[in-house]
């Protein structure tokens, strides 16, 4: 939405985030792999995208070039997509020919960005969610233990222990 173009839309913290980008492009390379999902026989590809690389099944006997998330152009229905390390998983568990309710999109005051801009405001707040509170709304936070005692360290930037779905915002 809008057509050819895809519309991210999250809150981070107490941001309504959106960001729009050209439906991307993605060079599959077709594999002799077969598998079988929800009783489908779906053939196997592979693809790079966004610094992962990607191995997809799709059901040609469903001709839609969808799949999960961002990823699409094959000549069927993506039923299971997994990156080369396992991180991130689809697997399609049920199909319907028709949604039980529209797809919508909120009516909120959205700061528009770009992709990149909305991975690294993301990244700033799940590192540090105090401060990134702090930063962005005036107001503060005081963390305190079970005995009261405040938490000096709670404003320390954590490390996450994963990645972002795309790895190429942060370059």
């Amino acid at each position: 939405y809008p057509a050819g173009r895809l519309t991210h839309t999250e809150k981070i913290c107490n941001d309504w985030m959106r960001y729009e980008e050209e439906i991307p492009a993605i060079e599959w390379r077709l594999t002799d792999t077969t598998t079988t999902v929800l009783g489908y026989r779906c053939q196997g590809a592979e693809c790079d995208f966004r610094g992962r690389r990607w191995t997809a099944f799709f059901a040609e006997e469903i001709p839609l070039t969808d799949g999960p998330w961002k990823l699409h152009g094959l000549p069927g229905l993506i039923m299971k997509a997994t990156d080369e390390k396992g991180e991130y998983t689809f697997e399609c568990i049920g199909l319907r020919d028709k949604a039980d309710r529209p797809i919508t999109i909120y009516k909120v005051p959205y700061n528009d960005v770009d992709r990149k801009t909305y991975y690294d405001t993301k990244h700033r707040y799940e590192v540090n969610p105090y401060a990134y509170f702090e930063a962005t709304t005036g107001g503060h936070i005081t963390v305190r233990d079970e005995n009261g005692n405040i938490m000096l360290d709670s404003y320390d930037p954590i490390e996450l222990p994963f990645d972002y779905i795309e790895l190429d915002w942060h370059k």
